[in-house]
């Protein structure tokens, strides 16, 4: 019988533990692999695209450069280029990664926190 019950109580200790807020995952971003790869190309049409929509799922998104796409260009100015095409706030810049955040829309369509660091652009 005992074993029964120590079995049940470390289940529910497990599912506890893998339940997270809004928060942890918004501070997990970081630690995520990247979800969009820009090649040699650099920031096409098409990979802007997939950036948006990407940031209209989930808000954040997390993009990689390679080496190939930095011949010409630093990892700021595509970070740049990405950000004012989808219209989205550089939360951060690490070697060749950098992490995109676009707050969801409201129902007018007005999105919900204003750019505080627009000047800076």
């Amino acid at each position: 019988m005992r074993r029964k019950n120590e079995n049940s109580v470390k289940r529910k200790e497990s599912k506890m533990s893998k339940r997270s807020t809004g928060k942890m995952r918004h501070n997990e971003k970081g630690t995520e692999k990247p979800v969009v790869i820009i090649g040699k190309n650099g920031p096409t049409d098409r990979l802007v695209k997939e950036i948006h929509k990407n940031l209209d799922h989930s808000k954040v998104v997390k993009v990689k450069i390679l080496k190939s796409a930095l011949i010409n260009v630093s990892t700021e100015e595509i970070a740049r280029k990405v950000s004012d095409a989808t219209n989205a706030r550089i939360v951060e810049i690490r070697g060749h990664t950098f992490v995109l955040y676009k707050p969801k829309k409201n129902r007018k369509g007005i999105y919900n926190t204003p750019l505080k660091y627009s000047e800076e652009r």
